[in-house]
């Protein structure tokens, strides 16, 4: 497992959510924003899930560096599931095409 993949997903999905926006608000098609980060936002999501819980179960393989190699992709996962949350939490709380 390589601790570069969740902040990889998380920039995918802040890159998403980025281009989303600003190709759906000119176009006029504001509806399809909050549908479009909530799939982005879910599937992000379920990514860190799944890897975080296998990195969390790896945890227990014998010996200290791996030990902490996994714990550490846990917490990255955790720490990436922040940020993809704050990059989200904008759409839901605010127009979405506002000027």
């Amino acid at each position: 497992m390589s601790l570069a993949l969740p902040p990889a997903v998380w920039m995918a999905h802040f890159l998403a959510v980025y281009v989303l926006v600003s190709l759906a608000c000119p176009a006029g098609l504001e509806g399809l924003v909050r549908p479009g980060v909530a799939i982005a936002t879910l599937a992000a999501l379920g990514f860190f899930a799944a890897f975080g819980f296998a990195a969390w179960r790896g945890a227990g393989a014998p010996g200290e560096t791996r030990a902490f190699i996994a714990y550490t992709n846990a917490l990255v996962c955790a720490l990436s599931a922040v940020g993809t949350l704050w990059v989200a939490a904008p759409a839901f709380m605010l127009a979405p095409c506002a000027s």
